[in-house]
C-alpha cells in the first residue's frame, strides 16, 4: 500500500510537470480563449449574468455557463489578466490524476491504479489537452467520475443515483456527447435491480435544480436548443460518407487517439498495433478473470455506442468528439500491464520515459499569449507616443488567424476601429513570409507600422470619433 502511494506522489509531481512547465510560455490563446476572456467581462464589467455560454459547432447549441462562472473568481483576483486562469487547468489536471487512482484502486485494485495514473500524469496528449482553456478541459475527469458511477449502480449504492445526477446535469457545460452515455447508467440501474422507485426521488430533484439553468434558458426561448439539437440529425454531411466510410473514419480517429496516448507513433509502425494489442490483452484477461467481463462488456458497448451513433449521424467527427475513449484506453493498458508484472512496470516506464522526452522537446506556440500580449502591448505604447486615440487594425492570416485579439486590446483600453475607417493602420502579420516587410516582430507574429506621414492630427481626429469597433462589433461565437 505504501508504495502504491508514493507511485500515486510521482505521478502527482509529473503531472504537475508537464502541466505547469512553461506555463505562460506554452499559454495557447487563440479565438476560443479571448472568447472566454469575452463572456467574463460580460458577467463582471458589463454586468450580464449568464444563462449561455459560447455557441458551440453546431448551429444554435451553447455550452453552458459553468466554465465561465468558475473563471470569474481567477479574472477578479487578477485584475482581468488572462494568464491567471490557467490554474484553473492545472487543478483538473491534477485532480484528473488522484481521481482515477482513487477510483480505479476501489474498483480493480493498487496496482492498476498506480500504472493508470502514471500512464495519465506523463501523457503529452493529456496534458496538452488538460493545458486547453476552454469548457471542455474536465471531459476526462468527468469520464473518470462516470466509471465511478457506473460501478457504484451496479453494486446497488444510492449514493450512485446521486453521483449520476449530477455527472449529467454537467453534460451541457462541458460536452453535449457525454449525454449519449445514459443508456449505460440505465442498464447498470436495471442490472443491479437493487432500486426502489422512491430511490429516485433526491437524485431526480437534484438534476433539475442543477439544469435549471438550461430549463430556464430553452422555457425562455421557446425551446431553441432543443430544436435546433433534432435538427443536426436532418442536417447534409459535409463531406457525403457512406456508413461504410464513415466506421472507418470513426475507428481511425479511436486508432490515432489510442496511439496518442502512450507514444509519438513511428510512421514506419501501423496506427492499429498498439489499441490492437491493448484491446486484444483486455479482452483475454476478461475471458480469464470473471470480475472483468461485466468491465468488458460496459467498455465495449461504450464504444460500440459512440461508434454507431456517429455513423448515423451527419456531423463530420473529430478526435474532440472521441476524447472520452482515452480513459478508457488508460484502464485497459493498466489492466493488462499490471497482470505482466515486472514487465508491465518496464512498459510503462519507458511509456512515461517517451512522452516526458515528447514534452520536453516540444516547443511552445509562437503566437500564443506572449506573443499577442507583447504585440498588443506594443501598439498601445506607439499609439499613445504617435498621440493616436485610435487605431485600425487589419490581419495579413489565414480565414482564424485574424481573431483572439479583442479582450487584449480592451484591457490595453484601446479604441480600435476597422481600416476602413482611414484610422491609423497597423497590420499583424502571420506568418512572416506574408509580407514584404515587417518593422518589428513577436516570435511568429509579425507587425506593419501605420504610414505617420499619411495621417493628418484632424483627419485621425475624425476617423475616431464613431464607435469603438473591438466593443460594439458581433464577435463570433459570442451571444448576449
Amino acid at each position: 500500500m505504501k508504495t502504491t502511494w508514493l507511485i500515486l506522489i510521482a505521478a502527482l509531481i509529473i503531472g504537475a510537470f508537464t502541466r505547469s512547465y512553461q506555463l505562460i510560455e506554452r499559454f495557447s490563446y487563440a479565438h476560443d480563449t479571448d472568447l472566454s476572456a469575452w463572456i467574463v467581462k460580460d458577467m463582471i464589467i458589463d454586468g450580464h449574468p449568464r444563462l449561455i455560454g459560447q455557441l458551440t459547432s453546431s448551429p444554435g447549441i451553447f455550452i453552458g455557463p459553468l466554465f465561465y462562472y468558475q473563471l470569474v473568481p481567477l479574472y477578479l483576483i487578477s485584475g482581468m489578466e488572462p494568464a491567471a486562469t490557467l490554474f484553473y487547468p492545472l487543478f483538473v489536471g491534477l485532480f484528473s490524476i488522484f481521481s482515477l487512482y482513487y477510483i480505479t484502486a476501489k474498483i480493480w485494485g493498487r496496482t492498476p491504479a498506480a500504472l493508470a495514473a502514471l500512464l495519465y500524469a506523463a501523457s503529452f496528449l493529456i496534458s496538452q489537452a488538460e493545458r486547453s482553456m476552454v469548457p471542455t478541459t474536465p471531459v476526462y475527469l468527468w469520464t473518470i467520475w462516470f466509471i465511478y458511477s457506473l460501478h457504484l449502480l451496479l453494486v446497488g449504492r444510492r449514493r450512485g443515483l446521486v453521483l449520476t445526477a449530477v455527472l449529467f446535469s454537467l453534460v451541457w457545460h462541458i460536452q453535449l456527447v457525454l449525454g449519449l452515455l445514459i443508456p449505460l447508467s440505465a442498464g447498470a440501474v436495471l442490472i443491479s435491480r437493487k432500486y426502489s422507485p422512491k430511490n429516485f426521488i433526491w437524485p431526480a430533484v437534484l438534476g433539475l435544480i442543477l439544469m435549471s439553468p438550461l430549463v430556464l434558458f430553452e422555457v425562455k426561448h421557446n425551446f431553441s436548443q432543443t430544436r435546433s439539437l433534432f435538427g443536426t440529425f436532418s442536417s447534409a454531411d459535409e463531406h457525403i460518407r457512406t456508413p461504410l466510410e464513415k466506421a472507418v473514419h470513426v475507428a481511425g480517429i479511436a486508432v490515432k487517439n489510442a496511439n496518442g496516448v502512450f507514444w509519438d507513433r513511428p510512421a514506419s509502425i501501423p496506427p492499429p498495433i498498439v489499441p490492437g494489442f491493448i484491446l486484444i490483452g483486455f479482452l483475454g484477461i476478461a475471458l480469464a478473470v470473471p470480475r472483468l467481463r461485466i468491465t468488458a462488456a460496459i467498455f465495449l458497448t461504450w464504444m460500440a455506442m459512440l461508434t454507431a451513433f456517429f455513423i448515423r449521424h451527419p456531423i463530420n467527427i473529430s478526435e474532440y468528439y472521441l476524447s472520452g475513449f482515452t480513459v478508457l484506453w488508460i484502464l485497459m493498458a493498466a489492466l493488462v500491464l499490471a497482470r505482466l508484472g515486472r514487465l508491465g512496470w518496464v512498459l510503462v516506464i519507458v511509456a512515461v520515459s517517451v512522452n516526458l522526452r515528447l514534452f520536453i522537446t516540444s516547443t511552445p506556440d509562437q503566437e500564443g499569449y506572449l506573443a499577442r500580449k507583447n504585440l498588443v502591448d506594443f501598439i498601445a505604447a506607439d499609439a499613445r507616443q504617435q498621440g493616436y486615440p485610435c487605431v485600425a487594425v487589419s490581419f495579413m492570416t489565414s480565414p482564424g488567424y485574424d481573431l483572439g485579439y479583442r479582450f487584449l486590446f480592451y484591457r490595453k483600453n484601446l479604441h480600435v476601429n476597422r481600416p476602413d475607417s482611414l484610422a491609423p493602420v497597423y497590420t499583424i502579420v502571420f506568418p512572416h513570409y506574408r509580407a514584404n516587410r515587417l518593422d518589428f516582430t513577436f516570435q511568429a507574429l509579425g507587425l506593419v507600422l501605420p504610414d505617420y506621414e499619411r495621417y493628418t492630427d484632424e483627419a485621425v481626429k475624425v476617423s475616431c470619433s464613431g464607435q469603438n469597433s473591438n466593443i460594439t462589433d458581433p464577435m463570433f461565437g459570442f451571444t448576449n
